[in-house]
């Protein structure tokens, strides 16, 4: 149906696309997940209120959480891609 040229371009598209802006993002949100996580245990650490202890424990919780999701959506990117190339070099 689609020709083995046609079918590799679209792969590269793809590579371009998550190279030069899917990864960008990633790399972004991983840093404002790393300093929402390192805010939240300043907030922890420096802070004698019991208020600001338990927005630290939110933060640091939610901070993980985004970089848990981060790693893991970046790790799905991977194996897709991973394993679209390897049927298409079965082909």
């Amino acid at each position: 149906m689609f020709s083995p040229n046609y079918l590799l371009a679209q792969v590269d598209f793809i590579k371009n696309v998550t190279d030069q802006i899917i990864n960008p993002i990633i790399v972004f949100l991983l840093a404002i997940s790393f300093f929402y996580f390192i805010y939240g245990i300043y907030e922890f650490v420096a802070t004698g209120e019991s208020k600001k202890i338990e927005e630290g424990k939110k933060h640091v919780l939610w901070g993980l959480i985004g970089l848990f999701i981060i790693v893991s959506i970046s790790g799905i990117i991977g194996l897709v891609q991973g394993t679209v190339d390897s049927l298409l070099l079965l082909k």
